[in-house]
This record gives structure tokens, C-alpha cells and sequence, in this order.
């Protein structure tokens, strides 16, 4: 398994930030895959992640053996109004950045690993400016070319996507695919893990 740092985000890649619906990130994908001397892999990608193993699956389905998403940008409506409230919150320092947390964070027990999810989220975005572009969204139409095994989870809840949307969406254009709705969950989804290793499993991955 390899996590790999996505240009532009968090970490030690790159700082530069192609413009997404850009071949570029495939690109990228394609060099790391390269790099790693592997032909092709099983993607497993989460919020703006999710987006791009989407359009690398898209572009490269011979070089994905299976898809693993988890509350994915890019199929469900994107709400606008929770990124007016960011805005204005990002005023307030770090009292603004703990009242952004607790919106994206809504839905769901508040377990432990939520919490650490949520304590780093608020260190990472002390020094990171996160992506306000539109993220292009996949239609019906395009979903239907997925070409390899989809497992899904989506967050009912979920206050900076339409995951209710998403969910009916891929189901229209995939009605083999695995696609789960978490109707107390919000962004930061629980519970998937144990569910992904079995698909992988059965995905031959």
C-alpha cells in the first residue's frame, strides 16, 4: 500500500497547483504508478482525493484494477454556502478554524479518531491554504465508462457535498457498484475501513 502526497496539497510534493479537469494529475498518477514499477494499481481517494482517483480512472482504466471512494468531490452538488461561512470564519484565527472543523465534522460519533482526525486537520490548515476553485463534477454519462469494480461510502450528512445526490448518481450510471449511504455521517466518514479491505479482497487487489 502507498499513500502518495497529490501536488499542490499538504506534505512534502510540489507546490505547484495544475488546474483541475488538467490531464495533469493523471499525469502524475502515471509517473508515480511508473515509479513504483506498478502496470496498475487499485485507487483508493477521499474528498478532493476521491476527485482525483475518479479522473485517473477515468482517463487510465487500463491502469486501475479497482476504485475505492470515500465522500468524493466531483459527483454530488457542491454546496456553497458552508464556504461563505469558512471565509468569514477564517478571520478569527484559530477560534474561526475550530468553528470551520466542527461544520465539516457534523454527523456521526464523536469517536476518537475523529478527533484526531479533526486535531489535525486544524494544524494542517494553520499554514495551508485550501483549493476554492470549482471542482468539476462528473455527469451521469461520464460515471457509466467506468470501466473497473467501484466501492462507494458517502456521508448523508455531509455539509460541503451532496453525498445524497452522489450516491444516486453512481448508482444510476453503475447499478453493479458497491455504493453505501451513511445517513448520520458527514465529511470525515467512519467505519469504511473494514469494508474496503473485503472488497479489495474480493476485487483481487
Amino acid at each position: 500500500m502507498h499513500a502518495v502526497d497529490a501536488p499542490g496539497e499538504p506534505g512534502r510534493t510540489v507546490e505547484a497547483r495544475p488546474p483541475l479537469g488538467s490531464p495533469a494529475y493523471a499525469e502524475w498518477l502515471d509517473d508515480v504508478l511508473d515509479a513504483l514499477e506498478l502496470p496498475r494499481a487499485a485507487f483508493l481517494g477521499t474528498s478532493l482525493g476521491g476527485w482525483w482517483a475518479l479522473d485517473h480512472a477515468l482517463r487510465r482504466p487500463q491502469r486501475v484494477s479497482a476504485l475505492v471512494l470515500v465522500n468524493p468531490a466531483g459527483i454530488g452538488r457542491r454546496r456553497v454556502a458552508p464556504l461563505l461561512k469558512f471565509a468569514a470564519y477564517s478571520r478569527f484565527g484559530g477560534w474561526g478554524r475550530r468553528r470551520s472543523l466542527a461544520m465539516v465534522a457534523h454527523g456521526g460519533p464523536a469517536d476518537p479518531g475523529r478527533r484526531a482526525i479533526g486535531e489535525f486537520t486544524l494544524a494542517t490548515f494553520e499554514h495551508f491554504k485550501p483549493r476554492l476553485e470549482p471542482i468539476p463534477a462528473f455527469p451521469v454519462e461520464r460515471l457509466r465508462a467506468l470501466a473497473m469494480p467501484v466501492q462507494a461510502h458517502f456521508g448523508a450528512r455531509d455539509v460541503l457535498l451532496d453525498q445524497r445526490d452522489a450516491a444516486a448518481k453512481l448508482r444510476e450510471a453503475r447499478p453493479d457498484a458497491d455504493v453505501r449511504l451513511a445517513e448520520e455521517a458527514g465529511h470525515f466518514l467512519p467505519g469504511w475501513a473494514e469494508a474496503t479491505v473485503e472488497f479489495l479482497r474480493g476485487a483481487g487487489s
